[in-house]
């Protein structure tokens, strides 16, 4: 047979290409090995635990690609396989030497604390709101994202950009949680701060790998949800998705299922508003067709200004989270210039928001 390393090459390339079972079944079968008499232990331990952080996230690809997951049950792979990478890494991890594969484990270990995470809020978000087992997920969630970004804030690594982006979706499921219990002061403020979390894992996302990533398809995706849903910044969310499916459309191709998720759902919401023709733009694979100037004209032309009620606020949030401590120097520099001019954000927009700039 070939080699684990081989299956966990193998596995990863057929995820990335969207064929998840096919992975799922690579990824498994080097999962379950363990080491054999004579072999090296910590060899066999690190493949088997690059198995397991890869079947996870197989896992959250497969469940991206579909967002209908209904009950806890159903994540029971993405829940196992990140749990037991977990425990093998982090165990591994404490035993290894800075001469040895410490630096291996340790980005090791923080990936699959993200799955963890990954896993746990997709949990969380389907119990009942206000529930103990919500709780214990969505604090799972948020634990887990700590230690990763501890463990990794002083690498340049793309794992924390992604550790930092789940983090702010444990954060939108605590909003939406709040929400539907009428704690709406609290839901409002964990609105602003899971927003201020995407832009911030988009900054060190572009930094580390360039603005056209697998993440960022989820960085902006999320953004464009949030800044419609809870901002009621229509303009502003259009454009954000507008660029998720761009990326998306890119990274994957626009047949991909995690790239026709994303133009399908823009799709959709542009349908919504009546307007097919744009509509027919992305859902064929083309968002980039779509110009910014020309969705900013059909708002125009409805007589629906290009700013919401958050604007200012939002402007506020993100210039002072800028300046804070607990930002990196990923958001300084020219990030947020050249985000607001790829996003095709109108500089008189900028200049009414006080976007950072």
């Amino acid at each position: 047979g070939h080699s684990p390393e081989l299956m966990v090459l193998v596995g990863n390339l057929l995820s990335v290409a969207g064929e998840f079972p096919a992975a799922r079944e690579a990824l498994e079968g080097v999962a379950a090995q363990r080491p054999s008499k004579g072999a090296d232990e910590v060899a066999v331990l690190r493949v088997r635990a690059e198995a397991l952080v890869s079947l996870a996230n197989n896992e959250v690809r497969y469940w991206d690609s579909r967002r209908d997951w209904g009950t806890t049950g159903a994540l029971r792979l993405l829940l196992e396989s990140s749990g037991e990478a977990l425990r093998l890494s982090k165990a591994q991890f404490l035993l290894s030497e800075p001469r040895d594969d410490h630096n291996r484990w340790r980005l090791l270990l923080a990936s699959a604390l993200t799955r963890r995470a990954n896993g746990c809020f997709k949990a969380g978000c389907v119990c009942e709101s206000g529930s103990d087992e919500e709780a214990r997920y969505l604090d799972e969630a948020d634990d887990c994202i700590a230690q990763a970004v501890d463990l990794t804030r002083d690498s340049y690594a793309m794992i924390l950009g992604e550790a930092v982006l789940v983090g702010g979706v444990t954060t939108l499921c605590r909003c939406h949680s709040l929400a539907r219990l009428s704690h709406f002061e609290q839901a409002t403020r964990a609105a602003f701060n899971a927003m201020t979390q995407f832009y911030h894992a988009e900054a060190i996302l572009r930094a580390v790998v360039g603005p056209m990533n697998e993440k960022s398809i989820y960085t902006l995706g999320n953004l464009g949800e949030l800044l419609w849903n809870q901002m009621r910044e229509y303009f502003l969310s259009m454009l954000h998705h507008r660029q998720s499916c761009i990326v998306a459309a890119n990274v994957f191709g626009p047949r991909h299922a995690n790239a026709r998720r994303k133009l399908n759902e823009f799709g959709r919401l542009l349908s919504v508003q009546g307007w097919n023709d744009f509509a027919d733009l992305v859902e064929s694979g083309r968002p980039e067709q779509l110009k910014p100037s020309a969705l900013l004209e059909r708002f125009i032309s409805i007589d629906a200004p290009p700013h919401g009620p958050s604007i200012r606020s939002i402007g506020e949030e993100l210039r002072t989270f800028t300046a804070s401590d607990r930002a990196s120097a990923h958001l300084r520099g020219g990030f947020w210039t050249e985000l607001w001019t790829q996003l095709g954000v109108p500089s008189r927009l900028v200049s009414v928001a006080g976007l950072p700039n």
